[in-house]
């Protein structure tokens, strides 16, 4: 097999031609995604030692991402001490090349991390693989991981507009009919592009938060995921015109995913803010032909999280879709 790594002259052109081509290739797997992860990281991040794996004819087998992070003291391949996306094969679970490419590609990581002294690497394979039926089995535990898998809530778009209404939590059907009549809601995408628009979601955020959480430059990484097609926001104002809610949401090969959210401190609870923007953006979604809208992370018993991350999982888990395993896992390499 032949390898090309994130340092490699030919990368840039090459991942940004062949990963997209991968079936259920989200945008973690993208570049701007890496370039917004290398900022996000900050100190954490020490190396990308990223690689696209090919076959002796030619073919793409894999994408690989392989981020050097610190954490605790150690390094480790991680995404700074969280999961990392798993390895991406353009190749079928079924092939007859797919085994032996597995085993190349994970002995690869071991050598690497030999020689970077990672003590560790945590990955999470992608849970739209398992929805689209790519992937039915955690194939890590083949390569001498440990099972950690959680849950996510996949809604499967191609669904008519009234199936997915039906499968939205009664509870929230009248708030978000309420709020569609009262307060206007903008998207923000590729096709009204404009840098003023997009910087009112940063202050958003920092409005919410009460402080300055990340460099304004992963903000910037965002702006041009939105103008790449690679992302859109979803802002809910009030009756004055000001951002009451807005909501970012990654969207890649026709996989989408509620990144992250903002919700300024004098909008009410009740007012049906942000249950509105999650159900236009699920509409925008459809409308643009994407495929399937991962809400992110659910616990299962005896999984702890913090309460905010827990309260948000709950809050998603209003509007419809499936729980589905998200297959995770991590080799230690010292053991």
């Amino acid at each position: 097999m032949k390898f090309i790594f994130a340092h490699d002259k030919q990368f840039p052109v090459l991942a940004e031609k062949e990963i997209a081509k991968i079936p259920g290739s989200t945008a973690f797997y993208s570049s701007l995604v890496r370039e917004y992860d290398h900022l996000y990281l900050g100190n954490r991040w020490v190396e990308d030692l990223s690689f696209l794996a090919y076959l002796d004819s030619g073919e793409l087998a894999a994408y690989v991402p392989v981020y050097l992070c610190r954490n605790n003291g150690g390094l480790e391949f991680s995404y700074g001490g969280d999961y990392l996306s798993a390895p991406i094969f353009a190749l079928p679970e079924a092939s007859n090349a797919r085994s032996r490419v597995e085993e190349e590609i994970f002995s690869e990581v071991s050598d690497l991390a030999a020689r970077k002294q990672a003590e560790r690497y945590r990955v999470a394979i992608e849970p739209v693989e398992l929805v689209s039926g790519r992937t039915l089995f955690n194939f890590l535990k083949m390569h001498g991981f440990r099972d950690e898998s959680s849950a996510s809530r996949v809604i499967d778009l191609r669904e008519d507009e009234d199936t997915l209404w039906r499968a939205v939590r009664k509870s929230y059907r009248p708030l978000i009919t309420r709020a569609m009549k009262k307060f206007p809601v903008t998207v923000i995408d590729r096709e009204n592009w404009n840098y003023e628009a997009c910087e009112k979601y940063r202050i958003l955020h920092h409005l919410a938060a009460g402080r300055v959480t990340r460099p304004r430059n992963t903000f910037e990484t965002m702006y041009e995921m939105i103008r790449a097609d690679q992302a859109f926001l979803v802002a809910v104002t009030n009756p004055e015109g000001a951002w009451a809610v807005a909501a970012l949401f990654y969207r890649f090969n026709g996989h989408v995913y509620y990144a992250s959210s903002a919700t300024h401190p004098d909008a009410g609870p009740d007012g049906g803010h942000g249950h509105y923007g999650i159900w236009a953006a699920l509409r925008h979604a459809r409308s643009r032909e994407d495929r399937f809208l991962d809400m992110g992370w659910q616990p299962v018993p005896g999984e702890t999280g913090d309460a905010k991350a827990t309260s948000i999982a709950l809050f998603k888990s209003g509007f419809g879709g499936r729980r589905v395993a998200w297959f995770r896992g991590t080799k230690q390499f010292n053991e």
